[in-house]
């Protein structure tokens, strides 16, 4: 691998996690506690997308390992 591929593959997950002091500060604002309810919806349906792109997936490749 390259120095540099190696490098942006370093950077990419370090922009994607420091992004989230950002809008987290838009998901729970005071005026929303003690429930925070629009911060925990989305956390909880963006947990939701991620099992079922797990799940299709995981069908995917065990129907390719089938062929």
């Amino acid at each position: 691998m390259w120095p540099e591929a190696r490098a942006i593959a370093v950077a990419l997950p370090s922009c994607a996690g420091n992004a989230g002091n950002i809008y987290g500060a838009y998901l729970f604002p005071a005026e929303s506690a003690p429930k925070y309810l629009i911060g925990f919806g989305m956390f909880s349906g963006t947990l939701g997308l991620g099992a079922a792109v797990l799940v299709l997936f995981h069908c995917l490749m065990m129907r390719r390992k089938q062929d």
